[in-house]
């Protein structure tokens, strides 16, 4: 049997397609870990197992893709036995050198968020910042991408107990169109208003993660939360 025919249009659909599914394979891998680093091995992990499904992808794309699984799998292991700075260093010039390759791809721009993630979990706030917004500026208009990288600046504003712009970001994600990640972000701005001083905007926060998500992983800690300030 011939093979069959991809058209313009399908090839240009379906690097659409691939965002939108690694999006949710994150919203799965986001709820089974832990939040510390903001969701960079989690995600990647789901870009990998994306990768695998990908029928069309061009060469260049496949190979940067390879090289970006094969970085988040050393940092993961790296992580997970020495430490976050011992595992920055293991894979930032890896990285850098992915983004001079093939900063202009897709894996690319997704590098440049592992970086930003790296960066957090080490401590380097100022520098993951910067790498975060670079991701946003490349990923902002894909579903799921977008909240995930807002995730990871409210995370890095926190650090600096920045709390108004940590508050920003996560209202930014409960305000979007997209409900990937929305129960997080309502628990997360319950936490930041706490520590801000306004409990009452805090204490609703938390009441509206358990209304509208009552089965959240999430819903059970705001639930005692809220109750702790009657």
């Amino acid at each position: 049997m011939a093979p069959r025919k991809i058209s313009r249009k399908q090839l240009l659909k379906e690097p659409d397609e691939f965002i939108s599914f690694s999006a949710r394979m994150i919203e799965y891998f986001q709820q089974h870990k832990n939040a510390v680093i903001g969701g960079a091995v989690a995600f990647l992990l789901a870009l990998v197992l994306a990768v695998g499904i990908r029928s069309y992808i061009n060469n260049q794309e496949k190979k940067a893709f390879v090289l970006l699984a094969g970085i988040n799998q050393t940092y993961a292991e790296t992580l997970n036995t020495k430490g976050p700075q011992a595992a920055l260093e293991v894979v930032q010039s890896q990285l850098r050198a992915l983004l001079d390759d093939y900063g202009n791809r897709t894996a690319g721009r997704l590098g440049t968020y592992l970086l930003g993630a790296a960066l957090l979990e080490a401590g380097h706030v100022d520098e993951a910042v910067v790498n975060y917004r670079r991701a946003l500026d490349h990923l902002e208009a894909y579903p799921g991408f977008r909240e995930i990288i807002l995730s990871g600046l409210g995370h890095a504003y926190e650090k600096k107990q920045d709390w108004e712009k940590a508050i920003s970001f996560f209202k930014q994600i409960r305000e979007s169109e997209n409900d990937l990640m929305k129960d997080m972000a309502l628990f997360q701005l319950g936490r930041l208003y706490q520590a801000a001083g306004r409990q009452a905007e805090g204490k609703m926060a938390f009441q509206e993660l358990v209304n509208n998500y009552p089965n959240s992983l999430y819903a059970g800690p705001a639930r005692e939360k809220a109750a702790d300030q009657l």
